[in-house]
């Protein structure tokens, strides 16, 4: 093969792989600004909306903390109270983050 096949199969791909980044690119921005666009009405109720979850952090990584048993969710369906390293039944709320 010679050095000006080489060159030509080099430019080539790195052309395309330019090409591919830019769509890419081009796509997620287009993404970002379209898909806010679509709007959900809520429906309507009379009942309040209102869960309180909290945000924990310690400067790296962050944990959100939410209720145990709510009326929309029951957590221990799916975290055993066995599991945890305390094993308190008592506790109300279950941190959950990155690793967790």
């Amino acid at each position: 093969m010679t050095a000006k096949i080489l060159a030509r199969r080099i430019l080539k791909f790195t052309l395309k792989s330019t090409l591919v980044l830019i769509g890419l690119i081009v796509f997620y921005l287009l993404c970002v600004w379209i898909l806010p666009k679509f709007e959900r009405s809520a429906e309507k109720t009379t009942e309040k909306k209102t869960i309180v979850i909290y945000v924990k952090t310690n400067g790296v990584h962050t944990d959100l903390v939410v209720p145990i048993k709510s009326k929309e969710m029951d957590w221990t369906t799916y975290i055993s109270y066995k599991d945890t390293k305390a094993q308190d039944t008592s506790g109300r709320f279950v941190a959950l983050g990155w690793g967790d």
